[in-house]
């Protein structure tokens, strides 16, 4: 169970690295920013998940 909390721990970091990654590169080049918005989600997502005991 803590090496799945780890886990969710990893990829929320590496998620919240990657957008904002997009979303800086995303800036100058408008249709790169839904996919900033869906990697967001993906990150509010997992933070829930984690939080409320889901993974």
């Amino acid at each position: 169970m803590k090496s799945l909390l780890l886990l969710a721990e990893a990829i929320s970091v590496i998620t919240a690295l990657v957008n904002g990654l997009v979303i800086f590169y995303a800036v100058p080049h408008y249709d790169l920013i839904p996919l900033a918005l869906t990697l967001g989600v993906t990150l509010l997502v997992l933070a829930f998940a984690k939080y409320y005991g889901c993974l």
